[in-house]
Formats: structure tokens, C-alpha cells, sequence
């Protein structure tokens, strides 16, 4: 039999995956789900492939590859943006035959090609030290279905690149340290180094404590001089690292770049605990879910094995023969007891383990290495396992604990008896039954430990996933789609009036209302004012965070606009699409009505929206922007252009920023459930409101301002609190602790609550507003205040900025041009984020790009006629190009260099 599944070792496992998918994944076909999840699946992974793909077969029939695109945000760097995602994964690669037909399965089947290759890398490394047998089967299908792999492997789907890379690395590593060709590290570094930074760092890490331990352990004994040997050897398997690292500098260094420059950076929760240890909670459920397949636990910490791994830890412990196995194991466990190491992992940011896919590497390699001696357990492991039942069953029965960690303490006690059966003399000669057992087992946990997992009948984690057609709404079927339809009817209506035309020619944004989709604008084709990506350009976070829009959900993330009519203007959104009439900015048409599903959708026209660049006569200095309020800020820039420094081609503004806006009386009525009192706003049932009541007055927007809003216990927590007008218009304010992982230092929010009405000959009318609370909870704040904004400063502003704006505007790939004509110099805002990849040349020659009005460009121009254009190439990419083609060559001169050598070597020995 050994010598069956020593030669037969990949198809047994392949097989052996086959059987056990559609098992484990079962749920998926019960409920008809798709493997996009409903947060991060449906608004960044899927939506990314998909225009991933486009990006590629663009590229392979010669359209070029636009490293700037307006569909990415509002404009973001493609390479640097999507890279966290797809771009240098060689998997993603498979996107080009991603088709309207095949889109959801084709997402699958890379997601499960993933599965497949994580237990071939893992048979490899194993196979290279030389273990053989059904053992490396059985840790290589463990090592697939972990806990780690079943979590992030369909949530998050290149989180698991990492447990692919692993062990051809450690390989890699070891040949290195044997003094063999180093061909497999740097190839794996390479591919490490342009899938994904952020986990080419932690695999870094543990690469570096490898080669360590290693050293310690097997290669000191090669030096003299202990220490030198160590640097010696770091020397030189760093030098190979290095070398495959510098080889991917093409995406490494603009990305690195990119990465500096992260608005996630600017600030990070604080830490509950501390850095020395986490609360009682988390240890508890480290003893619970280490085998129970329950949602995975706080700080990302994954671990869910199946049962049979609590012996083979039992065996590790009780032998000295895996004594260094053994110390590198409990080594990386405690890492998950110690916060400072999820801190450190996740590069000084905040405490999370998603490094902790290292456990699942080390506890398949255990089961395969302690394999044999499962047949034949000592009295002090059949004890220690005794002992680690009965601590298990008080941990399940005499603490807190969901159902399925119950349902696992059978297991467990079903698998323990069962290993201790095979220990019966009668076993010994009969090694095809004791396999044929533990094989079983193996399959049998896996299978129902993963069908658990994600069955609504038990934890039921497929409910957090999509339909195919829910899917196909959030991407085809969106309020964006009503551009798509209008523009086809009115190629085919030539009566259409021009007025009534949507604009073909022209550069515009939209914004919607009552989508549930952020980045919609990658799967619809058109222009957006919304943002979800890790990599945020920190401008566009500080324009966001400083207009205290509640739609920045987190750092990396915003919605919209929140219907500002000025924002929307100096943004150039020219359309507004929603399903709430009631929603409409100031200053918007209504252009289309249709009817989807259920729904009605609307698209209206901007009546003040300003194209992609527009002229400004003053300026005031981003030091003195930063003194005023929000809405006082959005007042400066209808004025004047933020900049930096003095400008001589503009005039310093004298303008009141607080013109128009009025501050409004207001009647603030907490139910019964509200304790209101000393800037506190304690909740005592979920769903309890305050309401504020106060004059509306026509021709204006109406805003509430929740000035330093926090969560007042000290806990990890967020909430959602609703904010609802009379016109049931509903906005949603994430307030976080400062203790949340995503928490950002915001603490203002600014919300348009609507506009009154157009007409101006009404008078004064009483409105309400109502706050909704989730759950209990004690708030702080230090002011709850309504403001209205009056349009007439508004209007006048944006007639003066429309003035002179560029026309003819063209959009290529990577290029920008257009004509502009002044009266008299000025400064141009180009409504396109601030980039260095940016190059502007007005009449050919090159000019200098300013930051204008925090996070757009801005470029100075005389009185006159002019031709603009404007080119993109991503920061350091032809820098990283040079570095990556030196590298190479220098590896392969290296290379030829040491091969001369050694036939020198022997040619002198014969």
C-alpha cells in the first residue's frame, strides 16, 4: 500500500479533493449561492476580475494599457491600485476569458484552483524531506481545509496566494542554505514579491525566522565563529531574496511608492489591551474554535482543524525526536496569545493575524510527520489526550459556547476513541485497515467539519454570500444602467432634442443614491464618485475626512459625495441616478423614469455641474482652509483655489467662507429609551431614536452636524447609526471606537439631510429629523446641530467658474488634452486626484502641476488661447522597469559565473 500511494501520491490527493468539494461546498448548490461574498466580494474582488479581464484582452488585441482610468475611483493608477487585488497574481491572469456567461463561474473555479494548488505545494514540501505515504495525503488535505482556507479562501480569495507560496519558499530557502542553485527562491520570491505586498511581507518575516532557526539548529555546527556564520548565511540567502525581490521591482517599487502614500496610514485605532495580551474572551475562544468550525474569531485569529490534529500535537509534545518541530510550533502559537506579533505582522498598522495561515502550514506538516506513531501511542500520550478531552469538554460545557463547538467536543471524543481502538494488538499486522481508518477519518471530519461550517442547519456562513442574480442586479442592473438604455433610445430616436440629450462628448461623473454597490462604475462602463480600495490615495482620504463626509466609510472606502451640490459641481458629476426622488441634490432635472423589477429608478441632469477643468481668480492658502469648518471649507472653494503656497496667477481671496450658511434652532425630543444629558447620548433599547425638529426654509440644503461623535465604552465596536428626514431620505453614519481595527480618527460627520425645495416664493416650513440607534450604547458628543446652507452664494460662484473651462476635452489612454481660453490668468482645477504620474504641457511645454483644492491638480496659466495635454505613467514604473532588467542580468551573469566556476574546480581536481 505504501508503495501504491508513494507512486500515486498526487492523483490519491486529487481524487481525494474531488470527493470532498462537493461535500464541503454543498451548501452553496442547496441555496443556490454564489462564491461572492456580500461585502468585499460583490464591491472589490468580483467587480475587479471582471474588469481585470477587460484590461487584459484590451492589452492582447493592441488597444494598450491605461495606467490611469476614471472607472478606478475617481481616477486612480490601475497597476498600483488593483495590484493588492489581481495585477501580478499569476492566477488572475485567468480572467482573460472571463465572459457575461461564464463570469460567476469562472470566479469560482480560480477560487478553487487555489484550493487544489495550496495541497500540491504542500505534497512538494513535503515530498522534498523526504516524507512519503498516505500521511502526506491526508496533512496536505488538512492543510487545503483548514480553518484559515474555508474563512478567507471565498471571502477574501488571494489571501490564500500565501499558503501556495509558503512551502516552495521554505524550499527555496533550504536549497539555498545546502548550497545548491537558488533557482526555486528567487523564482518564488519573484512571484511573492508581485502578487501581493502585504503578504510578501509577513511570508518575509517568517522566511528570515526560518533560515534563523535553521541555522541554530543544523548549520552553526558548518562555522567556527558562530556569529559570522550567522551573517554568513543571512548573507547569503538574503542576497538570493534580494535578488528575486529587485527582480519584481516593475510592480514592487511603484506600488512601495503608492503604498507610502496610503491614506490608511494617517492614523490607526488605539489599542484595547495593550500589546502584551488581549482580553480573557479571545483565549477562551482559542481553546474553542482550534477545533470547532464557528466564525472565525476577533483579530483575524484562524484556526479550526479537525479533530485528528489534537493528536498528532499530542505526539509532538510527548517525543523528543520532533523537539525542534516542537519549538517552532509553540514558537508561532504563542504569537497568537501576544498581540505585539499581530502588530508586527501587519507592519506597525494594527493588531490582526492573518499571518496566522503559518499555523495551518505547521499543524498539516505535524500530522504528516507524527503520522506513524498514531498506531502506536504511549501510556503518557493516551493520558495527555485524556487530559485534553476533559479540558476541551469544560471549555464547550462549562463556559459560553455556540452550538458547534458542542457538536465538535463529539468529534473529538469520537475520534480519540477511535485512535485508541487502533491500538489493539489485532491492528498491528493489518497496516491496510489502520490506514484505510485514519483515511476515513480524515475525509469524513474534513467533509462534515467544512459542510458545518458553511450549512444554514448549523454555523451557516453561505448566507453571507450571493445568488447568481443577486449578483447580476448589483452589476447590470444598477440605477447607473439607466445611462446605459437612455443613450440607446435616443440613437435610435432621432427627434430627441439636443437639450434632452445625455452628453456623448464630454467628460462627467455620476452619483447615485439607494445602490448598495461601491465601484460600480468597473462593471457599468461610466464615471463615479465612489471608492473602495486597501491603497487610497492619502489626498483624496484628507479631502473626504476634512468636508467630514459621512459617505468615507473608512479610509480606503467612500460611497459618494452625500449629495452636496457644490462637491458634486467642483467633482464634474453631471448626473444623479437613484431610487428615492426624495434624495435629488440642488440643481438637478429629472431626464428618465424606468422601471426595474420593482423599483423605480431615476436619472436626473446637474444644472451646475463644471467639466473636468475649470478657472479660478483667487486663491487661499490650504493653512488658512484648514481653520475653517466644513461647510465653510466648501464655501472656499467656490471662490478660490486650496493651494499650498502663494500663486502669483491668482489673487488671495477676501471672501466671508460663512456666507449663506445659518446655523437653525432646533428642538431636540429623545424618546423614552434616550438619556440625553452632559454631552452624552446613552441608549437604553435597541431602535431608540431622538428627534430633532426644526424651520426649513426653500432653496437651500439643510445639514446635521454630529461634531466629535464617539463611542464612549472602551470596546472594539461600531455602530450604525440611521439618520432619516421627513421625506424618508436615510443616511448611515458608521461610528467606530477608537478601538475598532478600522477606525481612522474620524469623529465629525457632516450630513446632507436634503433639500427643502426649489421654490423660492414658499415659505418656511417645519421638518423633522430622527437619529435611530442599533443597540445599546452610550455615545459622546459635543455638539448635535442643524445647519442650512443657502444655494444663491452657490449659483452666482458657479456661473463665475464656468466662465472659462477646457473644451474639446479628449480622453485617451494615458492622455488628457483639450483647449482653453482666458481673459485674464488664472488657475486651472483639473477635477482628476493629485498624482506625481501626472505630466502637464501647455503649448508643448511642460508645466508644473499644484495640488489644487486638497486633493485635485492644478496648473497656472497665462491670459490666452491654449492647448492642454496632460500624459499618465505610474510612479517609479520605469524606474522598477530598469531595476527588474538589471537584476535579471545580473542573476544570469551570477549564475554562468559560479557554473564556470565549478568546471574550473573540477577540471583542476581531474
Amino acid at each position: 500500500m505504501k508503495k501504491i500511494t508513494n507512486k500515486f501520491t498526487y492523483l490519491i490527493y486529487t481524487c481525494s479533493f474531488l470527493i470532498l468539494l462537493p461535500i464541503i461546498f454543498l451548501p452553496f448548490l442547496q441555496e443556490e449561492k454564489t462564491f461572492v461574498w456580500s461585502i468585499d466580494g460583490i464591491s472589490q474582488h468580483y467587480p475587479i476580475l471582471r474588469y481585470y479581464g477587460e484590461l487584459l484582452r484590451g492589452f492582447i488585441s493592441g488597444q494598450g494599457f491605461p495606467m490611469v482610468d476614471f472607472k478606478v475611483g475617481m481616477g486612480f493608477d490601475t497597476i498600483t491600485t488593483l495590484h493588492y487585488y489581481v495585477i501580478g497574481d499569476p492566477l488572475a491572469l485567468l480572467a482573460i476569458f472571463i465572459t457575461p456567461q461564464n463570469e460567476v463561474f469562472l470566479y469560482a473555479f480560480i477560487i478553487l484552483l487555489r484550493f487544489y494548488l495550496i495541497g500540491i505545494s504542500f505534497i512538494i514540501f513535503c515530498k522534498y524531506w523526504e516524507k512519503k505515504g498516505i500521511s502526506v495525503v491526508l496533512g496536505a488535505l488538512i492543510y487545503v481545509f483548514s480553518g484559515y482556507t474555508l474563512y478567507e479562501g471565498i471571502r477574501h480569495p488571494f489571501f490564500i496566494n500565501s499558503m501556495i507560496y509558503l512551502p516552495l519558499l521554505l524550499i527555496g530557502l533550504e536549497q539555498v542554505l545546502r548550497r545548491k542553485k537558488p533557482y526555486l527562491l528567487v523564482a518564488m520570491t519573484f512571484i511573492s514579491t508581485i502578487s501581493n505586498f502585504y503578504f510578501f511581507y509577513i511570508i518575509t518575516v517568517i522566511a528570515v525566522l526560518y533560515v534563523v532557526i535553521q541555522y541554530l539548529f543544523n548549520y552553526h555546527q558548518y562555522f567556527r565563529n558562530k556569529i559570522w556564520g550567522l551573517i554568513a548565511t543571512g548573507l547569503r540567502t538574503g542576497g538570493y531574496y534580494l535578488i528575486g525581490m529587485l527582480m519584481g521591482s516593475f510592480l514592487f517599487l511603484p506600488v512601495v511608492y503608492a503604498f507610502s502614500n496610503n491614506g490608511r496610514l494617517e492614523s490607526g485605532p488605539e489599542l484595547l489591551s495593550g500589546l502584551l495580551h488581549y482580553d480573557k474572551k479571545y483565549y477562551l475562544s482559542i481553546i474553542q474554535e482550534f477545533i470547532a468550525p464557528g466564525k472565525i474569531m476577533e483579530y483575524c485569529t484562524q484556526l479550526s482543524f479537525i479533530s485528528i490534529t489534537v493528536v498528532g500535537l499530542v505526539i509532538l509534545v510527548c517525543n523528543k525526536t520532533y523537539r525542534k518541530l516542537c519549538l517552532v510550533f509553540f514558537l508561532a502559537f504563542g504569537g497568537l496569545l501576544i498581540p505585539a506579533v499581530g502588530y508586527f505582522m501587519n507592519g506597525f498598522s494594527y493588531v490582526t493575524n492573518r499571518w496566522s495561515f503559518l499555523i495551518s502550514f505547521l499543524i498539516s506538516f505535524i500530522f504528516t510527520v507524527t503520522y506513524e506513531r498514531m498506531f502506536e501511542l504511549k501510556v503518557l500520550e493516551k493520558i495527555l489526550l485524556v487530559f485534553v478531552l476533559l479540558g476541551y469538554g469544560v471549555a464547550t460545557f462549562f463556559f459560553p459556547s455556540k452550538g458547534i463547538v458542542k457538536y465538535e467536543f463529539f468529534v473529538l471524543l469520537l475520534v480519540i476513541s477511535l485512535i485508541c481502538i487502533l491500538q489493539i494488538k489485532w491492528f498491528v499486522n493489518k497496516s491496510w485497515i489502520r490506514e484505510g481508518m485514519i483515511f476515513a477519518i480524515v475525509l469524513v471530519t474534513i467533509g462534515f467539519h467544512g459542510y458545518e461550517f458553511y450549512s444554514s442547519h448549523y454555523y451557516g456562513y453561505v448566507s453571507s454570500f450571493l445568488t447568481k442574480k443577486e449578483v447580476d442586479e448589483y452589476t447590470k442592473k444598477g440605477a447607473l444602467s439607466l445611462l446605459s438604455s437612455t443613450k440607446k433610445e435616443e440613437l435610435e430616436n432621432p427627434n430627441t432634442s439636443k437639450e434632452d440629450k445625455l452628453e456623448n462628448d464630454s467628460f462627467y461623473r455620476i452619483e447615485t443614491y439607494g445602490e448598495m454597490l461601491q465601484n460600480e462604475a468597473l462593471c457599468l462602463d461610466y464615471y463615479d464618485v465612489s471608492g473602495y480600495y486597501s491603497l487610497m490615495n492619502q489626498d483624496v482620504t484628507s479631502y473626504f475626512k476634512e468636508l467630514e463626509l459621512f459617505s468615507q466609510r473608512d479610509a480606503y472606502r467612500f460611497d459618494n459625495l452625500d449629495n452636496r451640490a457644490i462637491l458634486d459641481a467642483l467633482s464634474s458629476v453631471k448626473y444623479f441616478a437613484t431610487t428615492n426622488r426624495g434624495t435629488v441634490p440642488y440643481g438637478f432635472q429629472l431626464c428618465q423614469v424606468k422601471k426595474v423589477d420593482t423599483k423605480n429608478r431615476y436619472l436626473y441632469r446637474n444644472m451646475y455641474s463644471l467639466p473636468l477643468g475649470y478657472i479660478y481668480e483667487n486663491y487661499i492658502l490650504e493653512k488658512d482652509y484648514k481653520k475653517l469648518n466644513a461647510l465653510e471649507k466648501q464655501n472656499a472653494m467656490l471662490d478660490a483655489v486650496v493651494l499650498d503656497n502663494e500663486n502669483d496667477h491668482v489673487k488671495k481671496t477676501k471672501q466671508d467662507m460663512s456666507i449663506g450658511i445659518e446655523k437653525v434652532d432646533t428642538k431636540i425630543t429623545p424618546d423614552q429609551n434616550v438619556n440625553l444629558s452632559n454631552h452624552e447620548v446613552k441608549i437604553h433599547k435597541a431602535g431608540a431614536k431622538i428627534t430633532l425638529e426644526y424651520a426649513s426654509k426653500p432653496n437651500s440644503e439643510t445639514y446635521i452636524w454630529l461634531e466629535r461623535f464617539n463611542i464612549k465604552p472602551k470596546i472594539d465596536a461600531i455602530s450604525t447609526v440611521r439618520i432619516v428626514n421627513d421625506k424618508k431620505v436615510i443616511k448611515t453614519v458608521k461610528v467606530r471606537s477608537k478601538y475598532y481595527d478600522s477606525y481612522f480618527g474620524k469623529e465629525n460627520y457632516l450630513c446632507n439631510i436634503g433639500v427643502q425645495s426649489n421654490n423660492i416664493d414658499r415659505k418656511e416650513d417645519k421638518s423633522t429629523i430622527t437619529i435611530k440607534f442599533p443597540t445599546k450604547q452610550t455615545y459622546t458628543y459635543q455638539n448635535l446641530n442643524v445647519y442650512r446652507l443657502d444655494m444663491s452664494y452657490f449659483t452666482s460662484q458657479i456661473a463665475q467658474l464656468k466662465k472659462s473651462s477646457l473644451q474639446n476635452v479628449e480622453i485617451q489612454n494615458n492622455k488628457i488634452q483639450g483647449n482653453v481660453t482666458l481673459d485674464k490668468k488664472g488657475v486651472m482645477v483639473l477635477s482628476i486626484p493629485y498624482s506625481k504620474g501626472w505630466n502637464a504641457y501647455v503649448d508643448h511645454k511642460k508645466v508644473k502641476i499644484l495640488h489644487g483644492n486638497v486633493m485635485y491638480m492644478a496648473i497656472p496659466l497665462e491670459a490666452g488661447n491654449h492647448d492642454i495635454v496632460l500624459r499618465y505613467e505610474t510612479p517609479y514604473l520605469k524606474t522598477g522597469l530598469i531595476i527588474s532588467a538589471i537584476d535579471l542580468i545580473t542573476f544570469i551573469l551570477i549564475m554562468k559565473y559560479q557554473k564556470m566556476k565549478r568546471k574550473l574546480i573540477h577540471i583542476t581536481e581531474d
